[in-house]
Protein backbone atom coordinates (compact mmCIF):
# COMPACT_ATOMS: atom_id res chain seq x y z
CA UNK A 1 0.00 0.00 0.00
CA UNK A 2 1.65 2.91 -1.13
CA UNK A 3 0.64 7.02 -0.51
CA UNK A 4 0.35 8.29 -4.19
CA UNK A 5 0.17 12.07 -3.46
CA UNK A 6 -2.55 13.42 -5.30
CA UNK A 7 -2.93 10.75 -7.67
CA UNK A 8 -6.51 9.35 -6.19
CA UNK A 9 -9.11 9.68 -8.86
CA UNK A 10 -13.05 10.10 -8.22
CA UNK A 11 -13.36 6.26 -7.71
CA UNK A 12 -10.34 5.32 -6.71
CA UNK A 13 -8.72 4.60 -3.03
CA UNK A 14 -7.17 7.92 -1.62
CA UNK A 15 -3.40 9.01 -2.05
CA UNK A 16 -3.43 8.85 1.44
CA UNK A 17 -4.50 5.21 1.86
CA UNK A 18 -1.45 3.87 4.10
CA UNK A 19 -1.45 7.32 6.14
CA UNK A 20 -5.22 6.74 6.78
CA UNK A 21 -4.67 3.06 7.83
CA UNK A 22 -2.42 4.45 10.72
CA UNK A 23 -4.89 7.51 11.56
CA UNK A 24 -8.10 5.55 11.36
CA UNK A 25 -7.22 2.80 13.96
CA UNK A 26 -9.96 2.47 16.87
CA UNK A 27 -12.16 4.54 15.19
CA UNK A 28 -15.15 3.81 12.95
CA UNK A 29 -13.21 3.52 9.51
CA UNK A 30 -10.45 1.16 10.72
CA UNK A 31 -10.11 -1.06 8.16
CA UNK A 32 -13.08 0.37 5.80
CA UNK A 33 -12.22 1.04 2.07
CA UNK A 34 -12.47 4.54 1.34
CA UNK A 35 -13.32 6.07 -2.27
CA UNK A 36 -12.40 9.42 -3.53
CA UNK A 37 -15.20 11.55 -5.04
CA UNK A 38 -13.52 14.90 -6.50
CA UNK A 39 -9.50 15.58 -6.49
CA UNK A 40 -8.70 19.35 -7.04
CA UNK A 41 -5.27 21.16 -6.70
CA UNK A 42 -5.40 23.24 -2.80
CA UNK A 43 -5.00 26.89 -2.66
CA UNK A 44 -1.36 26.65 -1.15
CA UNK A 45 -0.13 23.98 -3.10
CA UNK A 46 -0.63 20.34 -3.29
CA UNK A 47 -3.74 18.88 -3.91
CA UNK A 48 -7.17 17.58 -1.81
CA UNK A 49 -9.33 14.96 -1.42
CA UNK A 50 -12.69 14.73 -0.78
CA UNK A 51 -13.55 10.94 -0.09
CA UNK A 52 -16.25 8.99 1.18
CA UNK A 53 -16.56 5.32 3.57
CA UNK A 54 -18.40 3.56 5.18
CA UNK A 55 -17.90 3.00 8.93
CA UNK A 56 -18.20 -0.25 10.61
CA UNK A 57 -21.31 -1.84 11.40
CA UNK A 58 -22.62 -1.92 14.92
CA UNK A 59 -25.20 -5.11 15.43
CA UNK A 60 -27.85 -4.27 12.60
CA UNK A 61 -27.74 -0.87 12.49
CA UNK A 62 -27.52 0.53 8.90
CA UNK A 63 -24.57 3.30 9.06
CA UNK A 64 -25.13 6.31 6.14
CA UNK A 65 -21.57 7.20 4.65
CA UNK A 66 -19.18 9.13 6.31
CA UNK A 67 -16.58 11.69 4.69
CA UNK A 68 -13.47 12.94 5.61
CA UNK A 69 -11.33 15.80 3.42
CA UNK A 70 -7.72 15.08 3.09
CA UNK A 71 -5.02 17.66 1.95
CA UNK A 72 -1.68 15.45 0.21
CA UNK A 73 0.84 17.76 0.42
CA UNK A 74 0.34 18.77 4.25
CA UNK A 75 -0.62 15.10 4.54
CA UNK A 76 -3.70 16.20 6.87
CA UNK A 77 -6.90 14.76 7.35
CA UNK A 78 -10.22 16.50 8.56
CA UNK A 79 -13.89 14.76 9.32
CA UNK A 80 -16.75 15.49 7.06
CA UNK A 81 -19.65 13.91 9.46
CA UNK A 82 -21.83 10.98 8.40
CA UNK A 83 -24.70 11.19 6.47
CA UNK A 84 -25.10 13.41 3.54
CA UNK A 85 -27.14 15.77 5.44
CA UNK A 86 -27.09 14.65 8.63
CA UNK A 87 -29.11 17.96 10.41
CA UNK A 88 -31.45 18.16 7.34
CA UNK A 89 -32.24 20.71 5.51
CA UNK A 90 -29.66 21.90 2.02
CA UNK A 91 -26.70 22.95 3.48
CA UNK A 92 -24.36 20.92 5.66
CA UNK A 93 -21.14 22.49 7.29
CA UNK A 94 -18.42 21.26 10.36
CA UNK A 95 -16.95 24.34 10.16
CA UNK A 96 -13.71 25.15 9.16
CA UNK A 97 -10.34 22.93 8.89
CA UNK A 98 -6.78 23.29 8.09
CA UNK A 99 -3.70 24.64 10.12
CA UNK A 100 -0.24 26.52 9.91
CA UNK A 101 2.32 23.97 8.26
CA UNK A 102 6.17 24.02 7.52
CA UNK A 103 5.48 25.63 4.64
CA UNK A 104 2.61 27.92 5.30
CA UNK A 105 -0.84 28.50 6.13
CA UNK A 106 -4.00 26.61 4.80
CA UNK A 107 -7.42 26.63 6.28
CA UNK A 108 -10.85 26.21 4.10
CA UNK A 109 -14.58 25.77 4.71
CA UNK A 110 -16.23 23.06 3.11
CA UNK A 111 -19.37 20.95 3.26
CA UNK A 112 -22.55 19.55 1.16
CA UNK A 113 -26.16 21.52 -1.08
CA UNK A 114 -28.51 19.84 -1.61
CA UNK A 115 -29.61 20.12 -5.39
CA UNK A 116 -31.73 22.59 -5.06
CA UNK A 117 -29.16 25.43 -3.71
CA UNK A 118 -27.56 27.57 -7.07
CA UNK A 119 -24.89 29.17 -5.11
CA UNK A 120 -22.98 29.62 -1.95
CA UNK A 121 -21.71 32.38 -0.47
CA UNK A 122 -18.93 32.59 1.67
CA UNK A 123 -17.59 35.39 4.19
CA UNK A 124 -14.31 35.53 6.56
CA UNK A 125 -13.47 38.11 8.36
CA UNK A 126 -16.05 40.48 6.41
CA UNK A 127 -14.44 39.98 3.07
CA UNK A 128 -15.94 37.44 0.49
CA UNK A 129 -14.31 34.43 -0.60
CA UNK A 130 -14.06 32.60 -3.85
CA UNK A 131 -15.86 29.26 -3.71
CA UNK A 132 -15.43 25.78 -6.06
CA UNK A 133 -18.77 23.90 -5.87
CA UNK A 134 -18.37 20.84 -7.42
CA UNK A 135 -21.43 18.42 -8.34
CA UNK A 136 -20.85 14.78 -7.38
CA UNK A 137 -21.90 12.23 -10.67
CA UNK A 138 -24.92 10.47 -9.91
CA UNK A 139 -23.33 7.74 -11.47
CA UNK A 140 -20.33 7.44 -8.97
CA UNK A 141 -23.21 8.30 -6.27
CA UNK A 142 -24.67 5.39 -7.33
CA UNK A 143 -21.77 3.07 -7.45
CA UNK A 144 -20.94 3.78 -4.15
CA UNK A 145 -24.22 3.01 -2.57
CA UNK A 146 -24.93 6.65 -1.73
CA UNK A 147 -28.93 7.61 -2.58
CA UNK A 148 -28.71 11.16 -2.04
CA UNK A 149 -27.63 13.70 -4.70
CA UNK A 150 -25.90 16.07 -3.45
CA UNK A 151 -22.57 18.75 -4.52
CA UNK A 152 -19.73 19.30 -2.61
CA UNK A 153 -18.09 22.76 -1.89
CA UNK A 154 -14.90 24.60 -0.58
CA UNK A 155 -13.18 28.03 -0.28
CA UNK A 156 -9.87 28.41 0.76
CA UNK A 157 -9.44 31.10 3.39
CA UNK A 158 -6.79 33.69 3.18
CA UNK A 159 -4.67 35.11 6.41
CA UNK A 160 -7.16 32.83 8.47
CA UNK A 161 -4.84 32.02 10.74
CA UNK A 162 -5.01 35.57 12.73
CA UNK A 163 -9.04 34.52 13.17
CA UNK A 164 -12.02 36.20 12.26
CA UNK A 165 -16.02 35.54 11.81
CA UNK A 166 -16.94 32.85 8.90
CA UNK A 167 -20.33 32.41 7.72
CA UNK A 168 -21.38 30.63 5.09
CA UNK A 169 -24.87 30.63 3.15
CA UNK A 170 -26.54 28.10 0.50
CA UNK A 171 -28.61 30.26 -2.04
CA UNK A 172 -31.47 29.39 -4.23
CA UNK A 173 -32.65 30.71 -7.71
CA UNK A 174 -33.46 34.24 -6.69
CA UNK A 175 -30.95 34.90 -3.63
CA UNK A 176 -33.07 33.46 -0.92
CA UNK A 177 -31.19 32.24 1.61
CA UNK A 178 -32.23 28.06 1.82
CA UNK A 179 -29.12 27.56 4.79
CA UNK A 180 -26.59 29.28 7.04
CA UNK A 181 -23.71 28.31 9.06
CA UNK A 182 -21.74 30.93 11.34
CA UNK A 183 -18.94 30.05 13.31
CA UNK A 184 -15.56 31.97 14.27
CA UNK A 185 -12.04 30.76 13.32
CA UNK A 186 -9.91 31.44 16.90
CA UNK A 187 -6.88 33.91 16.18
CA UNK A 188 -4.49 30.83 16.28
CA UNK A 189 -1.23 33.27 16.51
CA UNK A 190 -2.03 35.16 19.21
CA UNK A 191 0.97 35.57 21.88
CA UNK A 192 3.52 34.58 19.13
CA UNK A 193 6.03 36.11 18.02
CA UNK A 194 7.43 36.62 14.31
CA UNK A 195 4.16 37.61 13.07
CA UNK A 196 2.34 40.66 11.80
CA UNK A 197 -1.11 40.98 11.23
CA UNK A 198 -2.28 41.10 7.94
CA UNK A 199 -2.86 44.53 5.94
CA UNK A 200 -6.05 46.48 6.10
Amino acid sequence: MVDRLGFGDPGEPPALEELRASWSRGTVAEGQPAYVLVNAPAAAAGRYEFITYRPKAVGTENKEPCFELDLTQARSSSGQGCGVFPEGGDLYSNGYGGGIQSGGESFYVAGRISPGVKSVDVVFAGHTVDVEVVQIPDDLLERLGITTRFSFFIAFLPNAAHGGDLVVQALGDGGEVLGKKISIVPDLLAGRTGYLPPPQ
